[in-house]
């Protein structure tokens, strides 16, 4: 492989606005021809994108999926700026298509807070291996104008049965195991579920069972109420 100098990733960052990072990989894939690594970070979608990372991606979409015999399920969250772009039907697509990339990543195992660097931005893509997982949400940017970003992803396999309710307007998701109980009976019931947890937000449930609330949390309740008593 050849060596790429500083300077000519420098040049290629200060032309395009990408990463440092994305700009090294794009010399090195062209053999250090700068006006080549300008085309690859343009197909890729990166170029410009870097220089939204700056702006809050405060709202988004939310996408929920499950397998079809509800023994795996899968949450992601991808932010925009704007809800104009957050219900942009490509935008969407996106999303969903972010959410089945998950599911086949074996990789993950629960939930994750998606940081800059973190590890299944490097994934490849499931949809297209000649690209990342990173790389599509830095197209996403591009082609939408905002800071697009992958806020959170949760994934969850069970022998019982997986149920979801996600609000129509992507906003509000939930992700619901039931054991015990499993099939198309088991996803009923889940869903109902999650439907129900979905209803009581902004409040999010501390536990299922009453014996697994938090002791700290129960006493804290315990004196807020009967400090109220006690002024009443």
């Amino acid at each position: 492989m050849m060596t790429i100098s500083a300077k000519d990733v420098a040049a290629l960052r200060a032309r395009t606005g990408a990463g440092m990072g994305d700009c090294k990989k794009a010399l090195e894939e062209t053999g250090g021809d700068i006006e080549k690594a300008i085309d690859h970070l343009r197909t890729k979608g990166i170029a410009k994108a870097e220089k939204r990372a700056g702006r809050t991606a405060a709202e988004g979409h939310i996408v929920t999926w499950v397998s079809d015999d509800a023994t795996l399920a899968v949450m992601i969250e991808l932010n925009s700026e704007t809800d104009f772009v957050a219900r942009n039907d490509e935008f969407v697509a996106v999303a969903t298509l972010v959410a089945r990339h998950i599911a086949e990543d074996t990789s993950l195992v629960g939930t994750a807070e998606i940081t800059a660097d973190h590890a299944l931005l490097a994934r490849h893509w499931h949809h297209h291996k000649a690209m990342t997982l990173g790389e599509v949400v830095k197209q996403t940017a591009a082609k939408t104008g905002e800071n697009v970003t992958l806020r959170r992803v949760a994934r969850f396999t069970t022998g019982g049965a997986m149920g979801f309710y996600r609000h129509f307007n992507g906003k509000i998701a939930v992700l619901v195991e039931l054991g015990g109980v499993s099939g198309a009976a088991g996803a009923t019931l889940a869903n109902s579920v999650a439907e129900h947890i979905a209803a009581g937000v902004p409040v999010v449930p501390l536990a299922v069972r009453k014996e697994d609330v938090p002791a700290d949390v129960v006493a804290r309740e315990r004196a807020i109420y009967a400090e109220q008593a006690k002024a009443s």
